[in-house]
This record gives structure tokens, sequence and C-alpha cells, in this order.
């Protein structure tokens, strides 16, 4: 039985909902310390389950041959895998702001990476364009995923990924 179809979906999810919650900048919900915890939380569970997508689609494109649908699978792995890298660093600079926000002790070593960490943080125009480009790492990742599970016809937009990044 193939887990990752399966799997996926909860990374994905975390992802999207991190995104869309990161876009929403009224006063009222920026200012809240529960809503930076809930995007910290969002992205770092998002990053510890895509690991265990990664595995399982690891194990699912072995049965991929050579083809077009291995260099499908082929892109769509080397995809995933920088959208993962992408969202680690996301996470990084969430938690250097939430260290520096809630003045929790580290040590020494550390200080000047959590300054820089916090500075990115702060910058609210970084976040949002980071956002932007989490969610459309998300969406081409995702086309091509789509496209493997139900062929490369399936939609106009995983046809469009398809044509443009593997043909």
């Amino acid at each position: 039985m193939d887990l990752h179809p399966i799997i996926v979906h909860f990374p994905v999810a975390l992802f999207t909902l991190y995104g869309l919650f990161e876009l929403l900048r009224f006063k009222k919900l920026t200012s809240l310390n529960e809503w930076a915890v809930t995007k910290a939380v969002l992205v770092c569970f998002g990053v510890l389950s895509s690991f265990v997508a990664l595995a399982t689609g690891d194990l699912a494109g072995e049965s991929f041959e050579n083809g077009r649908l291995g260099l499908l699978a082929e892109t769509h792995s080397s995809l995933a895998v920088i959208t993962v890298v992408f969202y680690a660093i996301v996470l990084a600079i969430t938690l250097g702001g939430l260290i520096r926000r809630y003045h929790l002790t580290i040590p020494n070593l550390l200080q000047p990476l959590i300054t820089l960490l916090d500075k990115l943080y702060r910058q609210s125009w970084l976040m949002v364009i980071l956002a932007l480009i989490g969610l459309a790492l998300i969406t081409v990742t995702g086309a091509l995923g789509g496209a493997l599970a139900f062929g490369p016809g399936v939609d106009p937009l995983a046809t469009f990924f398809f044509n443009a990044l593997v043909r």
C-alpha cells in the first residue's frame, strides 16, 4: 500500500494554513502572542511531518521507470526537497523571532544567529514574500504530484507545470 498520498496531505495542509495565516496582516491578529505561536506550530509540524512525506515519497518513486514518468517523479521529488528546505528556513526565522519575543535564554554562541533571525522575522514584508513563495512551491510540487498520480493531463495546472518543467 502506498502511504505517500495519504501522508503528504498533512504537511501540505499545514504549510498552506501557515502561508494563509502569514498573509492575514490585521493589527488585531498580528499583535496577539497566540497568533505568532499558532503560525510557528503550523510550520514546525509541517516541517516535521514533511520528513515522513519525503520518505514515503522516495519509496513510492522507486516504482517509476526511467521514461517520462521517471523524469516527472524525479522533478517532483527535487521540488519536494526544495520545498521542505525552504520551510525549514522559514521555521528557523520564525523560531528566532519567537525566542526574542519571549526573551528565552539561549547560549551566548547562538546570540548573533538569533539576532539575525529576529531581524528577518520582524520584516513583515519579507514574511509575506516568504509565504507567497512557499505557497507557490506547494502548488507546483502538488501539481506535479497530481500529475504523477493521475497523469500529466489531470488538470490545466498540472499540464502547464508538466510541460514547463518536465518535457
